[in-house]
Order: structure tokens, then sequence, then C-alpha cells
């Protein structure tokens, strides 16, 4: 389980980030928040979440390198949570 990164969440910015990420492997990569669910190599559908800041997101994906996409985006909201 990852936090969305705080106080602003997931806007245009981090959303931007987490697509980029994603687009580098094949793996069908989804984000959810409670019961909604985002491709995470659309932007829009990453904006739609509306994930606030602290809020639970979960990250699943299948596919041929599945485990190295959902590594990165772990990476990366990591790294956002740290303020980068």
């Amino acid at each position: 389980m990852l936090r969305a990164p705080s106080p602003q969440g997931i806007h245009a910015r981090p959303a931007a980030r987490i697509v980029e990420a994603a687009r580098r492997y094949e793996a069908e990569t989804v984000l959810a928040v409670g019961t909604s669910t985002a491709r995470a190599k659309d932007l829009l559908d990453v904006l739609a979440l509306a994930a606030t800041g602290g809020v639970e997101v979960r990250v699943e994906a299948s596919g041929r390198d599945a485990d190295a996409a959902v590594a990165a985006l772990v990476t990366l909201f990591d790294v956002m949570a740290a303020g980068g």
C-alpha cells in the first residue's frame, strides 16, 4: 500500500510523473483508491482518482514486466513522498 504524496495529493505534476514511469513498461498497471481505479498510463484516469494527500493507493500490474513496473511506481511514490 502506498500513500498519495502530501499535502496536495496526486495533482497534475505527480500524475504526469506516474504516467511517464508506467509507460516505460509493457505491463498493464492500475492504481486504485477505495473502489476507484485508474490505468496508470492514462493521465486523465490518474487525475480522476482525485487522490488527496496521504490517502492509500494500491498498485497492481499484470503482464511480462509487471514486477518491475510495480517496483518503479513504489520507488517513485517514495521519492515524491520525500519531496522529490
